[in-house]
């Protein structure tokens, strides 16, 4: 019978020790999502530590290379674009930060200057500015107050010079661009021709209904109508000649619009001197 007892003792022992065993593996699945949570926090503490560190750095290395900006440095051919008026459209650049400048915002002001056509900004370690600055061609005047360029661009200074060896360009303030660039290759094409002939021109007007009038370097206005302009343009060329014996100095106005011909209209005040003398 002791034997006995010692086996149920020593099973009821064996049971209470499998029994715990199997609550380990309970206690892990219970406690995972709180472990788990842990983790995640311990993880984004870090990372924060890691920026914050980063940034630590970062703000120290720029305060380290930056500057403030004490020089704007400017190349380029400038006839009409002074340093003064540059400064003046960038008043608060002198002095701020040379890293954090916004060059798209400085060319974007430099470009919306009349005579400025392009600009090109960069920046020169530790303190520079550099801008190169392009401008504008007129190539003629537009309307009378305003320039164009030989792309067909308007632009228009706070003060037009009139005094400058351009030719005028008249014609309706809204055509488009390709319109004012069709009117520079007929200009280029006309003072070709008349160049012939000893002449230039000054004026080139676009009419409604597509009619074309000129005014020459000898003051005489010449209408020449609708396209093609070429054969007007000989026939005007006959006028010029020393065979026609016409005193050009008399001469006002000519309408070459003709088929076969031109009209001449004379200056009256010429016209009465002429009878005077004729008396």
């Amino acid at each position: 019978m002791n034997n006995e007892a010692k086996v149920k003792v020593s099973s009821r022992g064996a049971s209470v020790v499998m029994s715990s065993e199997r609550d380990y593996p309970a206690l892990a699945e219970e406690f995972a999502p709180l472990l788990n949570s842990l983790k995640r926090v311990v993880l984004v503490l870090a990372m924060l530590a890691v920026l914050l560190m980063v940034n630590a750095q970062k703000q120290w290395f720029l305060q380290l290379i930056d500057h403030e900006i004490t020089t704007i440095n400017i190349k380029g051919e400038l006839k009409h674009v002074t340093q003064i008026q540059i400064e003046q459209v960038l008043p608060a650049l002198i002095g701020s930060s040379f890293l954090m400048a916004d060059l798209d915002g400085i060319k974007m002001k430099i470009e919306a200057l009349p005579w400025v056509s392009d600009a090109t900004v960069t920046r020169v370690w530790p303190s520079d500015i550099v801008l190169k600055v392009e401008e504008q061609v007129a190539v003629s005047y537009w309307n009378e107050s305003a320039f164009i360029n030989k792309n067909g661009v308007v632009f228009q200074p706070e003060h037009l010079d009139q005094n400058l060896s351009l030719p005028i360009l008249l014609g309706v303030s809204d055509k488009s661009p390709a319109m004012r660039i069709e009117m520079l290759a007929v200009l280029r094409r006309l003072q070709v021709l008349m160049r012939g002939y000893d002449l230039g021109v000054v004026q080139l007007e676009f009419k409604p209904r597509g009619v074309w009038d000129i005014v020459l370097d000898n003051g005489i206005l010449v209408a020449l109508g609708a396209q093609p302009l070429e054969d007007k343009v000989h026939r005007l060329g006959a006028v010029f000649t020393q065979r026609s014996g016409i005193d050009l100095a008399r001469v006002k106005r000519i309408d070459a619009r003709y088929p076969n011909g031109v009209a001449v209209a004379w200056k009256k005040q010429n016209m009465l001197a002429g009878r005077g003398r004729t008396k």
